[in-house]
């Protein structure tokens, strides 16, 4: 009988790994479509490579403040670029791929640090999952952060319970770049640092105590550097309407977690309140000496509670509305602490044959939902571009709406033929809304733009209009907006730029003769961050044409 229980227990142990290792495979077939079918960079990620292509490093620190992160992987991708294999785009994005395989691979050893045999919850929830290839491997900051706060995890754990000297400085290395990553890093390094200080001071082991705490101190010291920096989120955050709302954090975390598929959300909501619940039962029991599970779950359960509750904190002080890609650094952690700790809550074999279960049949369902994601085009502004270059004239003016989406289309735009945006900013390579706000305070601060649109209109030339624009609709006046913040809406930069873009669309809507939608014949669906239409318009008349076709759906 115990020879067939431990033949059980053997075969258990052997498909939970082969599980683990089907899902790697996928996970890294995940990334590979990635890279191949992303397409070019959309504007948030060329903002951070035009911060790394600065021309001296002096000008990458001072224009750090200009992007939403510290300055190591824009010194990462700096050096990336050094050695020959990122001016394209398909070569930048090849570094996104190598991080986010060595997300994977810190995933894996996570698990080993713990004790667990594979990271199945990890590889499941993260690792075959659209959202998370995306960001781990987007041309931004999110992944090399990922990849330091989950390297943070396992080895401030070691430094708690297996103190040494390569573990010590390992941890601090990892700490300072996971903050040097992005700024939230803080608030999860934080609580990995007090959830491993509970653990030693537990056992009044005071010097390793220290050693824990002395460490997010130096990595929490590392952030002067970007005072600066911190300093242009305070001044520009009036411009900045939506905010960080309970309603709209709760939104947009469940929006996360659903990831195109409503099984995900579930499997996320099951674990999530199964893994609270379970802990908070263990950790309720009398103690008892040398108890490594119940370690692990105080370990887990307090950097997950103080994370959770840090990062709450974080959003609320920095008052800017959330992505998606937000969450994917405390959900990593999550996803840790569920493998670390699972052996120590669902031991048994009718739990660890539930857990493949439902592991497996997830991980084939998820696949579907992540390859549709991941093969989706990042922007379609690199074709856009292209149609441009090769059919806009020089005498021809070309308008690109919305003011962010200059980034990209200043990087892939080759053509001679004039453009701006609205308002047309002096620096387009990067999303300046300190520029955007001296627009605000000024009088008639569009008016130039639409000079040049009726001269292009009268001399017989086109204006090509990359992302449209609104109409007021037929008989109806565009509203007009005073300086700000002597208006209704104070200084909310995106009421300003709607109004501003209202009164080039009346314009257009008035005297333009002719407008008609390009074609751009994409073979792919693009992502709806930054997915610009483009129309052509021509002609002058006097009054608004009958039949004329709008020139924004």
């Amino acid at each position: 009988m115990d020879v067939s229980l431990s033949n059980s227990k053997a075969l258990l142990a052997r498909c939970e790994l082969g599980a683990a290792v089907s899902m790697t495979v996928a996970a890294c077939y995940l990334h590979a479509t990635f890279l191949l079918r992303a397409g070019g960079l959309w504007r948030d990620e060329v903002v951070s490579f035009n911060v790394a292509t600065q021309p001296t490093l002096a000008a990458v620190h001072e224009a750090v403040r200009f992007d939403s992160f510290p300055s190591f992987f824009h010194l990462l991708l700096r050096g990336w670029l050094s050695l020959g294999w990122g001016g394209s785009d398909l070569g930048a994005r090849a570094l996104g791929l190598s991080i986010g395989l060595a997300v994977l691979g810190a995933l894996w050893w996570n698990a080993r640090a713990f004790g667990s045999r594979a990271p199945l919850f990890s590889l499941l929830l993260l690792g075959v999952s659209g959202l998370c290839v995306r960001t781990t491997d987007a041309v931004r900051a999110y992944g090399v952060g990922v990849l330091c706060v989950a390297l943070c995890f396992g080895l401030i754990w070691r430094v708690a319970t297996r103190p040494s000297t390569a573990n010590v400085l390992l941890a601090g290395v990892a700490a300072i770049l996971a903050v040097q990553s992005l700024y939230q890093s803080a608030f999860l390094l934080a609580a990995i640092c007090l959830a491993g200080a509970l653990i030693t001071a537990r056992h009044r082991l005071w010097r390793r105590t220290a050693l824990i705490l002395g460490i997010g101190l130096c990595a929490a010291l590392s952030l002067t550097l970007y005072i600066e920096a911190m300093q242009r989120m305070g001044e520009i955050k009036p411009l900045i309407a939506a905010s960080a709302g309970l309603d709209r954090i709760l939104a947009v975390v469940l929006f996360a977690l659903r990831d195109g598929s409503n099984l995900r959300l579930g499997l996320w909501l099951v674990l999530l309140f199964g893994y609270l619940g379970l802990a908070f039962h263990v950790l309720r029991q009398p103690v008892r000496k040398a108890d490594v599970g119940e370690e692990v779950v105080l370990f887990t359960f307090a950097s997950v509670v103080i994370a959770f509750g840090g990062f709450f904190v974080w959003l609320r002080l920095l008052g800017f509305p959330t992505q998606p890609w937000y969450y994917v650094p405390p959900m990593t952690l999550l996803c840790l602490a569920l493998d670390a700790t699972w052996p120590a809550l669902l031991s048994g074999q009718r739990a660890g044959l539930v857990r493949l279960g439902g592991v497996t049949v997830g991980a084939v369902l998820g696949f579907v939902s992540a390859f549709a994601a991941v093969s989706v085009r990042q922007t379609n502004v690199d074709v856009l571009a292209a149609r441009l270059a090769k059919f806009a004239a020089p005498g021809d003016f070309i308008l690109v709406d919305q003011w962010h989406n200059g980034a990209s289309f200043s990087r892939y735009f080759s053509g001679s033929t004039p453009w701006t945006t609205l308002p047309p900013l002096e620096d387009q390579s990067l999303q300046r809304l300190d520029l955007f706000k001296k627009f605000m305070v000024a009088s008639k601060p569009t008016e130039p733009v639409e000079r040049q649109i009726i001269d292009t209109l009268k001399s017989g030339h086109r204006v090509w209009l990359a992302g449209g624009l609104p109409m007021p609709g037929k008989g109806k006046a565009a509203p007009e907006l005073p300086p700000a913040p002597n208006s209704r809406v104070g200084w909310n930069h995106d009421a300003y730029s709607y109004v501003w873009a209202l009164q080039a669309g009346e314009l257009l809507q008035t005297h333009a003769a002719r407008s008609a939608r390009v074609d751009l014949q994409l073979d792919r669906q693009v992502s709806p961050y930054e997915n610009l239409p483009l129309y052509v318009v021509e002609g002058w008349k006097d009054e608004h044409p009958t039949g004329a076709t709008p020139v924004r759906e």
